[in-house]
């Protein structure tokens, strides 16, 4: 999980709100169309260096959605059109090759998993759990979190937050056998690397590329190199 610095909304959700309340119609989710609604999962992937909200796996408008914090079912119907509670998660892994807009498979973790009851260790998580942990409003987030060498993400032992970021893992399962393998992937890379190479890859995951994105389980790698190179 990374920090996400919150954005000003799109002028183009905020025109459309402004044009819904004109018309007297009450601007919820379900009039929430597109092009604004492209525009603005855009400007939440721009904001986050698309990576995902949750994994922090590379994401882009094809494959991603438009997560809700405060879930939908729960919210008031104002706030599923608010920006500051909008993220983007990972999206459709297949679409239907005859309706290229219809979705066929969705990952099972992050916010579509999060949207429906599922089982971890015979518990049953429901659908539209709160989270505990906000990436766009604690700073810190990052910290609460630590990788192992075959991939899974763990809560920092003994950390005060660790039961919240246990949660966290639990409800969206970030410990997927698909975020396994690609975190696994990503930190073999790292393995045998100089200081130098070690101090490069380490600025790398830590800012923007020249595109603005982020590097797919930047978090994950930035661990690894906090553990083994002694960087801050």
């Amino acid at each position: 999980m990374k920090y996400i610095q919150k954005n000003p909304e799109p002028k183009e959700l905020k025109q459309w709100r402004e044009d819904q309340l004109a018309q007297g119609v009450n601007f919820t989710y379900e009039n929430f169309k597109n092009p604004e609604k492209r525009i603005t999962r855009q400007s939440l992937l721009q904001e986050q260096g698309w990576i995902c909200c949750y994994c922090c796996k590379r994401i882009s408008l094809e494959i991603s959605h438009l997560e809700h914090f405060d879930p939908q079912s729960k919210s008031d119907p104002v706030l599923t059109v608010t920006y500051s509670n909008m993220l983007a998660s990972c999206g459709p892994l297949e679409r239907d090759p005859a309706d290229r807009k219809k979705s066929v498979k969705w990952p099972e973790h992050c916010g579509y998993q999060r949207g429906r009851d599922h089982k971890h260790n015979n518990e049953t998580i429901r659908k539209n759990a709160a989270l505990p942990i906000a990436p766009h409003h604690d700073p810190q987030c990052e910290t609460y979190f630590t990788y192992r060498s075959n991939g899974e993400i763990q809560a920092v032992k003994d950390h005060p937050r660790a039961a919240d970021a246990q949660e966290m893992i639990k409800i969206l399962n970030l410990n997927d056998p698909d975020l396994i393998k690609a975190r696994q992937l990503i930190l073999r890379t790292l393995q045998g690397l100089t200081d130098t190479e070690a101090q490069i890859l380490w600025q790398r995951n830590q800012n923007r590329n020249q595109q603005g994105e982020f590097r797919s389980f930047c978090p994950a790698a930035l661990d690894y190199l906090r553990q083994n190179f002694n960087l801050p």
